[in-house]
């Protein structure tokens, strides 16, 4: 069955756009490389989810606006996509829809102006010659009678397995203090952007722990870094090899730091690796 659905195009351009804010930027990495991976909830909605494996995000999006009822974290979708966003034409579209319709608000007074996407599957044409069945496919995305944009499929690698990292978010005891990169604040404050007016919440899990946070629809996942009144712990660089071995990491840590309260060792701590890949 080929895959079609309208959503409301106000609240689909936010959540594309806070994201995004979370992809990564590593070429090398191609199902997380300025990607939204696009789940499927038949009847209820789409969840778009991006990560660059320290910082996540994930917005859901109702079909129906007025009953935002979302599903379970750890309820899987019936259908995914990761969507590639490299040029940023999609990105670009989500701009000028949220642009657009929050002129028409306020011009209507009307605050719930939505307007619809369509969203559905196109085969990509290929100017060299592909086996029968073997074209590439693109996330056809239409404002009708205004814009349209096409952003390629990638389906040669998986999207992270974020839901086990989620549900190893647990707290494990109260941290002295939990420091943030600069660049994190920056990003939520982007996300901000789109949910006017909105607290920023946080959930701090302890020294082992991811940062929970929520703003507006938006919510994800930040890596913290553990200091105490004698160091500051700075973050280190990702290698490949931290990345494979990521998840795995992020499984263990909530058991690992219930056994032992002492104070971890800079090479092993969380910060040195990523949380998602």
């Amino acid at each position: 069955m080929t895959f079609r659905t309208d959503v409301p195009a106000f609240s689909f351009a936010k959540a594309w756009q806070a994201v995004s804010i979370a992809a990564s930027d590593d070429a090398a990495r191609p199902a997380l490389h300025r990607t939204v991976n696009l789940e499927v909830f038949h009847g209820r909605g789409v969840r778009l989810v991006s990560t660059d494996s320290y910082m996540l995000a994930h917005v859901f999006v109702p079909y129906d606006t007025f009953d935002p009822t979302q599903p379970e974290i750890e309820e899987t979708p019936d259908e995914s996509y990761i969507v590639k966003d490299a040029n940023g034409r999609g990105l670009g579209l989500m701009k000028f829809i949220e642009k657009q319709i929050r002129a028409w608000r306020k011009r209507e007074e009307d605050p719930d102006i939505e307007g619809e996407l369509m969203l559905s599957i196109a085969n990509v044409e290929s100017a060299q010659a592909t086996l029968e069945g073997m074209n590439g496919r693109a996330m056809r995305m239409e404002w009708p009678d205004r814009e349209l944009v096409q952003c390629p499929l990638v389906e040669d690698s998986e999207f992270v397995q974020w839901r086990q990292v989620d549900a190893a978010v647990a707290p494990v005891g109260e941290p002295d203090r939990v420091a943030l990169s600069a660049d994190f604040l920056r990003d939520i404050a982007k996300i901000g952007s789109h949910y006017p007016g909105a607290p920023v919440q946080l959930e701090i899990n302890g020294s082992m722990g991811a940062v929970r946070f929520t703003l507006g629809e938006c919510r994800g996942l930040l890596m913290p870094i553990r200091v105490s009144e004698d160091e500051q712990i700075e973050p280190a660089e990702q290698t490949e090899e931290d990345a494979d071995a990521a998840l795995e990491f992020a499984l263990a840590a909530e058991q690992e730091s219930n056994s032992d309260e002492s104070d971890f060792d800079t090479d092993d701590q969380f910060a040195s690796g990523a949380y998602g890949v």
